[in-house]
């Protein structure tokens, strides 16, 4: 994840949770959004975003 995440999210079927990490304030590693396995508790992806992404919502 980066360095400051800050909401998350997981998906219905708890196999992924999706962390939005903001850059606010300054922090490095922000704007983006990691996307967690839940079975390996590893990062499988970072997503690029827009500015100080605060909230994620996951639809189906």
């Amino acid at each position: 994840m980066g360095t400051n995440p800050f909401n998350l999210e997981i998906t219905s079927d708890g196999q992924y949770v999706y962390v939005v990490n903001s850059q606010f304030f300054n922090f490095s590693g922000g704007n983006t959004v990691s996307v967690i396995e839940t079975k390996t508790n590893r990062v499988i992806s970072t997503i690029k975003v827009g500015t100080d992404p605060f909230t994620i919502g996951i639809t189906s």
